[in-house]
């Protein structure tokens, strides 16, 4: 058997054939379009890793399948995280607009669906994390969807999906009584302090969202930048560029200007928010954090070898106290307002079989070591 491409992926051959392809010869003129011999399949593998699919497993399969998914993203992302050419700038389309908005333009695709907003709840982060895909599940089979305030108790490290679990002071987390979760989103790890942290998702069925990711950011953040308006705090996406101080600190990490909320002071942006989505295929998970309190030698204490001294964290990260005189639970009651009024949504609670799914799956995924600890590759 032969596998034969056409010149658009002979433009990958010199990086992505070597050890793959015995016969890829990298030929032709730009835009040709002719046929490339990439291996013999039968006379190639004695595994079964490529070739004959008698040698092979379906373990082997999955596992393949797994490390490509993994490798894939983790290029996105990188794409995504650092921009280039055609970077998204932080001007938002839907500022100013109080009420969802469809991919026309129009107010009716999601303003005229059934939204509940779940008032803020302590849960453990492996709770949290259940009950968002929970939502999810839920939003996909045609129930309402959710908005959700809450907080972490006890307070919490929340991984991004492919952290090296290395980064973690685990002894420390230990010590202190301090949770590890991962999520289901990339980006870096966030300690979730039980009282300097307010946390917020939002939940909808992934056909009533734009399908352009910073389109798609910039709708579900509206509410979030509306409750920062309503503490008195003046807070905006971010426009200029950071190097990062320690990549596996989401907080500072760089700063991207689809997703990054913060302060800027004296010429300065420090972060306030950060936000991520899990954009599944039914639905669509934007979850994130607004900084109440900075607690900088407890952010830092998580991460092993963090580098970073607290005034320097400082300098990078700020919250809501250090700009305006209100208390936490003022600060969310307005995000709660902010979301409620910006979806029309009502007020509304788990039903018992979701709490049932989600202790299931907190117990059996976001609280287990195969989801926590697991290496870069694996899922």
């Amino acid at each position: 058997m032969l596998s034969l491409v056409t010149d658009p992926h002979q433009r990958l051959c010199s990086n992505s054939c070597v050890g793959v392809a015995r016969t890829c010869r990298n030929r032709g003129a730009e835009g040709g379009s002719s046929p490339v011999v990439v291996a013999d399949f039968d006379a190639f593998s004695d595994t079964g890793a490529v070739g004959a699919p008698e040698l092979t497993t379906a373990k082997k399969g999955e596992r393949f399948f797994e490390v490509f998914v993994d490798a894939v993203g983790a290029v996105l992302e990188r794409l995504h995280e650092r921009g280039g050419e055609g970077k998204p700038t932080s001007r938002n389309p839907f500022a100013g607009r109080r009420r969802p908005v469809g991919m026309d333009g129009s107010e009716e695709p999601l303003a005229d669906r059934e939204w509940r907003l779940i008032r803020e709840e302590a849960w453990s982060g492996a709770m949290n994390m259940a009950l968002d895909e929970v939502a999810a599940e839920t939003a996909a089979a045609g129930g309402p969807r959710t908005l959700r305030v809450y907080r972490w108790e006890p307070s919490t490290l929340s991984l991004g999906y492919r952290q090296d679990p290395d980064t973690v002071d685990w002894d420390y987390c230990e010590r202190e009584g301090i949770g590890v979760t991962r999520r289901p989103t990339g980006g870096g790890g966030i300690y979730h302090d039980s009282r300097g942290d307010i946390s917020y998702t939002v939940v909808a069925p992934a056909d009533e969202l734009p399908g352009d990711l910073v389109e798609s950011y910039h709708l579900l953040c509206v509410p979030i930048l509306d409750a920062f308006e309503r503490m008195g705090v003046p807070a905006r996406f971010a426009e200029t560029e950071r190097p990062a101080a320690h990549q596996p600190a989401c907080y500072l990490r760089e700063l991207h200007p689809a997703h990054d909320v913060v302060v800027a002071t004296a010429g300065t942006e420090r972060k306030v928010s950060g936000n991520a989505q899990h954009r599944r295929t039914d639905a669509v998970v934007q979850h994130g954090s607004l900084t109440y309190a900075v607690r900088p030698e407890r952010h830092l204490a998580v991460f092993a070898d963090a580098g970073v001294t607290p005034a320097a964290f400082r300098e990078r990260v700020t919250g809501v106290a250090d700009h305006a005189d209100v208390s936490r639970s003022d600060g969310v009651e307005r995000l709660e307002a902010a979301l409620a009024d910006w979806a029309d949504a009502t007020e509304g609670a788990w039903t018992d079989d979701e709490l049932e799914r989600a202790r299931e799956l907190a117990e059996e995924k976001y609280a287990s070591d195969g989801w926590t600890r697991r290496r870069p590759g694996r899922r």
